[in-house]
């Protein structure tokens, strides 16, 4: 299978390197060094076709297939056994945390292969953007109502493209951040080896990483939060390793990690910067003559690897990373507050995100607490507009009937960092690599507060802090004198935590609520929030109304659309989002009408462009081949009752619409889209 050709790549990469590898060992350097160069290649395959819009099945076969052919020459010259990886005399309570893990990435293994991408901001604009991609053969901008998908970053959505052009469908999608995951583990341990941990210390790191609830529930879907989280954490494992050994080589492989990091998510921007400054400062402590050319060295790298990005967005945007327009206020999640008081009031906000329990009257008290923080103290409005997006504030509960990726924290996570952080502020001594590397952290922490707005939402921006937390959390339990039992106790308390976000993700559940569960979950939450879950267990519902996990109420309209434009043989199809109610597109759930199209139309091709488009990426409408588009019909997609972003709600017209001098009238409604069909008599 063509799909299996870029893994078949990265094995040959990594067979390559280790045979050139002077040193034993060192597989998972290795390793690190080989995802990098081949996540590299895959950038260039997708820039080269995309010059030539060929971004198609055989073109990226072949690509594929030249590099997979070069790389078996190599190993094949090369001629050196390699040695295989081992690890010889593990304990019961390394092969433990070993099993635990595996049980938690054959969960979410097999939670990303049964369930079809289905999470609000793939539907909106990660798989959207991907299916447009691949329509149009080349990943320039084009006219789009939901705007998104055009600037935000788009490394993890490549690799989607990738897979999905080779199998012919979205069935592999969400093995991108599967994946993500299983490298995430790796890398961890890694930095927890040049922490100067043990064999333990490092098997441990791995598995509070892989423990991480958010982590958890977002690695079987297709968005992108895991694969930034890795991708800083190799970009953090680069930077300590050239620390140690202040070459270029070492700093070319950390600009390479910077530049997919900044590739992956506008995040990666805050995380990555005390990093450089630690990095830069004990450089330049070490060694002065040679750190500026290192720095440039990273700089360069780092940009070339997102220069295309950056040209894209500057040409329709005027900005390298994309729309700064203040007419999208649901686009713009940075505050427009930047006080002392209004920093304090994000750090608390943001840390009540994780101190959420099941206890209903311990979340009452802690709302009590913080209104009275914000209302006695810091004299601010504990949901004021200038530093909350889109939601107001509230203290959420932590159950296991709900599990969320985008609201899920992590509190057991958090209270454990908290307690070790303090132990090592008293054990450490100054100066030390992982006082440095925590402060880092909390700096980071700190920027995220400052820079960004207060959402529910924001437990996915924090899991890259928590991944990276992990080797320092391993490193002061593996210094203390009770290790060893820590660690078991440890190893067992995550393991059963790690139960609800592994079997009952609320987009993809493993677990069907049946029986006594569903009577208890019955008392816990609303009988239709329970009706909505257990309808969409994995084992259960067809693959088509998976992809309504986030919105089943939409499920009866789209598959009606579906139908009408079959029954009507019409192919190219117009797409106009609700610009009253949602002006930046935000909630266009799009992506399920080119799977149904895709499912019912079998081969028969079929084409969905933007229409009518007045943001900046209208401009490309009058480029080739969007200005030659003639859809036969025109859909529009309504958020009824919902102001999303707008600040007021308008009720659905039902005039004519017009698209290149062409009429549509309406033909037929449903509660969430209305079709119009072409006047072919005017």
């Amino acid at each position: 299978m063509g799909v299996t050709l870029p893994v078949v790549c990265l094995t040959l990469l990594l067979l390559f390197i280790k045979s050139n590898c002077k040193e034993t060992g060192r597989w998972r350097d290795s390793f690190l060094s080989a995802l990098i160069i081949i996540t590299l290649l895959l950038l260039l395959a997708t820039e080269v076709l995309s010059l030539f819009t060929a971004l198609s099945y055989w073109p990226l076969l072949s690509a594929w297939s030249i590099i997979g052919l070069t790389l078996l020459a190599f190993v094949v010259r090369a001629g050196k056994k390699i040695s295989t990886p081992i690890l010889p005399g593990l304990t019961r309570t390394e092969i433990s945390m070993i099993v635990v893990m595996a049980l938690v990435f054959s969960a979410v293994l097999l939670a990303a292969i049964l369930a079809p991408p289905n999470s609000w901001d793939a539907m909106t604009y990660h798989m959207a953007r991907v299916a447009h991609w691949e329509q149009n053969g080349s990943v320039a901008l084009y006219p789009s109502h939901v705007i998104r998908q055009l600037f935000m970053p788009p490394l993890a959505e490549y690799q989607i493209l990738h897979l999905q052009i080779l199998a012919g469908s979205d069935h592999y999608a969400n093995l991108v951040q599967f994946f993500a995951m299983v490298t995430g583990a790796i890398a961890v341990s890694s930095i927890a080896k040049l922490l100067g941990g043990d064999r333990r210390t490092q098997i441990l790191a791995s598995l509070i990483a892989v423990t991480v609830p958010t982590g958890i529930l977002t690695a079987s879907g297709a968005k992108n939060d895991y694969v930034v989280a890795t991708w800083i954490v190799i970009f953090v494992h680069a930077g300590i390793k050239w620390q140690k050994e202040t070459t270029l080589k070492n700093g070319i492989w950390a600009g390479a990690a910077l530049g997919l990091a900044l590739l992956s998510k506008g995040t990666a921007y805050v995380y990555v910067l005390p990093f450089l400054l630690w990095f830069g400062w004990s450089g330049f402590k070490k060694e002065r003559s040679g750190v500026l050319r290192t720095i440039l060295v990273v700089a360069a790298v780092a940009i070339a690897i997102n220069g295309p990005f950056y040209a894209r967005n500057m040409e329709v945007f005027g900005h390298p990373l994309g729309t700064m327009s203040e007419e999208l206020p649901s686009l713009k999640p940075t505050n427009d507050m930047r006080t002392a008081t209004a920093f304090v009031s994000n750090l608390a906000r943001n840390v009540s995100l994780h101190l959420a329990t099941a206890s209903a009257p311990l979340n009452t008290n802690l709302q009590t607490f913080m209104e009275w923080l914000h209302e006695d103290i810091l004299e601010i409005g504990i949901s004021d507009p200038a530093t909350t997006w889109l939601i107001p504030f509230f203290i959420g509960s932590h159950d296991i009937f709900i599990q969320h990726e985008a609201a899920t924290g992590a509190p057991l996570h958090f209270v454990l960092a908290c307690l070790l952080c303090v132990t090592a502020f008293f054990a450490q001594r100054k100066g030390s690599a992982l006082l440095s590397y925590i402060l880092c952290l909390f700096v980071a922490f700190a920027l995220l507060s400052f820079i960004f707005k207060w959402t529910p939402y924001n437990v996915r921006y924090h899991l890259p802090l928590f991944i990276l937390l992990a080797p320092f959390m391993a490193m002061v339990i593996g210094r203390t004198g009770s290790a060893l039992f820590i660690t078991r106790i440890l190893a067992a308390i995550l393991f059963f935590q790690t139960m609800p976000p592994a079997l009952m993700n609320v987009n993809r559940p493993l677990l069907p609520l049946k029986g006594p569960l569903l009577e208890l979950g019955r008392k816990m939450k609303p009988p239709d929030v329970l009706a909505g879950y257990n309808a969409m267990n994995l084992f259960r519902a067809k693959r088509r109304d998976l992809y309504f996990a986030a919105q089943p109420a939409k499920r009866g309209a789209y598959l009606k659309t579906v139908r009408y434009l079959n029954s009507v043989k019409c192919r190219k199809v117009g797409l106009i989002t609700d610009l009253d109610n949602d002006p930046s597109g935000q909630a266009a759930m799009e992506y399920q009408l080119w799977a149904l199209l895709k499912e019912s139309g079998g081969r028969s091709p079929f084409r969905i462009e933007h229409v009518n488009v007045v943001n900046e990426s209208g401009v490309k409408s009058e480029e080739r081949p969007f200005a030659q588009f003639d859809p036969c019909a025109v859909i529009k997609l309504y958020e009824p009752g919902s102001a999303y972003g707008s600040g007021k709600v308008v009720k659905p017209s039902t005039g004519p619409l017009e698209f290149n001098g062409g009429m549509y009238l309406k033909a037929v409604g449903y509660r969430f889209v209305s079709i119009y069909a072409r006047d072919y008599e005017r």
